[in-house]
């Protein structure tokens, strides 16, 4: 899109990897993007856990409310943070947990996937097509892509 500061235009991408490195290298000031590259191993199942009653970040009333959200960063020590303006540095989300809990800690939780995921068969076979456009030296990586 016009507004996003990460362009490609003109620029290669053979592999998904490919746009990790565009990525760190869009923007140097103020600092360059972080970026990482996730797999299946990252993605954790959190659907046993029912820990927080609310996400409003205010109490009274003239606080922000959800609806004031603009961002939410969960951090692997179980603090959550927020923004009502992509502008401003992130806040601590003041934490209204249910009664009775005990601190889970996000690495114990299960992976949501035990394996990568396969991709359907018709995206497999049109990735099979749109390869023929592509050096031999990346053919491997589609050929090996898991599907259906």
């Amino acid at each position: 899109m016009e507004c996003d500061s990460m362009q490609l235009h003109g620029r290669t991408i053979n592999l998904p990897a490919d746009y990790v490195s565009l990525c760190k290298l869009a923007r140097k000031n103020p600092r360059p993007y972080e970026v990482s590259y996730l797999d299946y191993t990252f993605f954790k199942d959190f659907t046993k856990l029912n820990l927080i009653k609310s996400i409003k970040p205010g109490f009274k009333v003239g606080d922000p409310t959800v609806n004031n959200l603009r961002a939410l960063k969960y951090n692997p020590d179980g603090k959550i943070e927020f923004k009502v303006e992509h502008s401003e540095e992130f806040q601590d989300m003041p934490m209204r947990l249910k009664p009775n809990l005990n601190y889970i800690s996000i690495d114990s939780l299960p992976l949501l996937y035990k394996e990568q995921l396969k991709i359907k068969k018709e995206k497999f076979k049109h990735l099979m097509f749109l390869k023929k456009s592509l050096a031999k030296n990346y053919h491997d990586f589609y050929d090996n892509l898991r599907h259906e």
